[in-house]
């Protein structure tokens, strides 16, 4: 399949024998096995290539003053997934967003 980056929605974590080949936010790790996923299925952004550099927005309270950068203000901290996504050697950087509304 020729995909760089994917959006997901109500994650979890993937078979064992794909987790090697995705990168997702570092703010953000796949869920454990013992964490109960009913509870916290978050969307995601994920890095399916080596064709595209990544770059994941931290999400940050809105109470703790002007975001930083990669930093955006959230009030809802797990509904949403952001980044910078910058093909190598072809295209214009741009910003990609999957957010969970019910």
């Amino acid at each position: 399949m020729d995909i760089d980056i994917a959006l997901l929605q109500e994650t979890c974590s993937p078979p064992e024998e794909l987790r090697d080949a995705l990168e997702l936010s570092p703010y953000k790790p796949w869920l454990s096995e013992t964490y109960p996923i009913r509870y916290m299925r978050p969307p995601r952004v994920v890095r399916v290539s080596n064709r595209v550099k990544v770059d994941w927005y931290q999400q940050v309270e809105p109470d703790r003053g002007t975001p930083g950068t990669r930093q955006v203000a959230v009030s809802g901290i797990g509904l949403s997934d952001a980044a910078v996504v910058t093909p190598l050697g072809w295209g214009e950087p741009f910003t990609a967003v999957t957010v969970y509304a019910a």
